[in-house]
């Protein structure tokens, strides 16, 4: 049983590899596969991947922030979004439900 189970899995594999292939959304070959593997890279990044991680980084943010000035930052809202006053709630409730249960542990002991 388990061998059919693995010949199944492996003809699956190959037909869609095959299926990718045939309609485009697959590399040409094996060769390909490898080539876009390419090195594995170490456990530990070195430095110079780590500053071309920042440089690449930095780079895609600057379209974000393309429309405020130079030097200039982004104030928090002036009031609370609704998400926060909600939150504010769920923690008053929290607080005093905790509350509560505490009291009530301190009254049957006594």
């Amino acid at each position: 049983m388990t061998l059919l189970i693995v010949i199944i899995g492996l003809l699956n594999i190959g037909l869609g590899f095959g299926l990718a292939i045939y309609y485009g959304y697959g590399p040409a070959g094996l060769n390909e596969i490898f080539e876009a593997l390419g090195p594995m890279p170490p456990g530990v990044p070195n430095a110079q991947s780590l500053v071309s991680c920042e440089i690449v980084a930095s780079k895609s943010t600057v379209g974000l922030s393309a429309n405020l000035p130079v030097g200039s930052t982004i104030d928090p809202p002036s009031e609370p979004l609704a998400e926060e006053a909600v939150l504010g709630e769920v923690r008053d409730l929290a607080t005093t439900a905790q509350s509560a249960l505490v009291s009530d542990q301190v009254q049957s002991r006594e």
